[in-house]
């Protein structure tokens, strides 16, 4: 799997770290998948290959714990007319070097907490159009079938 990691960032992100000097700050490899993760001006960058399913996950720097895939992040400035959006690894190192100053803005210390709660709610509204509105806003299971 860590082959498979190496390939793919050499053929998509590679560019993106030289351009945006990536540092990796940590690398793993487990079981049925791997990952390598990197820091470039405010971002955390995380890329992972579980079980042949490469993606691009990010975070503020200063808090690597909230992160998100790109996709997520594609469909919170131009939501998708129907369905959600299944990116390639192409397609989101694509979306980061297009909108990577808005990005590493937006995830500044300064604003990153209001980023992160448009996103959280962009999510939610993400599992919403996947599995339907089977959970109100306070996390109570309600019946999907009564109004």
């Amino acid at each position: 799997m860590k082959a498979q990691l190496d390939k793919a960032i050499d053929q998509y992100v590679a560019p993106l770290a030289r351009q945006y000097g990536f540092v990796l700050v940590n690398e793993e490899a487990y079981g049925m998948g791997s990952l390598k993760d990197y820091e470039a001006g405010n971002l955390f960058i995380r890329i992972l290959n579980d079980k042949g399913i490469v993606s691009l996950e990010i975070a503020p720097s200063s808090y690597r714990g909230k992160r998100y895939d790109l996709g997520l992040y594609k469909e919170y400035l131009d939501p998708p007319k129907l369905g959600v959006l299944n990116l390639s690894l192409q397609q989101q190192a694509e979306f980061l070097d297009s909108h990577w100053e808005w990005l590493n803005d937006a995830l500044s210390p300064s604003k990153s907490m209001t980023t992160l709660i448009d996103i959280e709610n962009a999510a939610r509204q993400r599992s919403e159009k996947m599995i339907g509105p089977c959970f109100s806003k306070d996390l109570t299971l309600r019946d999907p079938h009564k109004s």
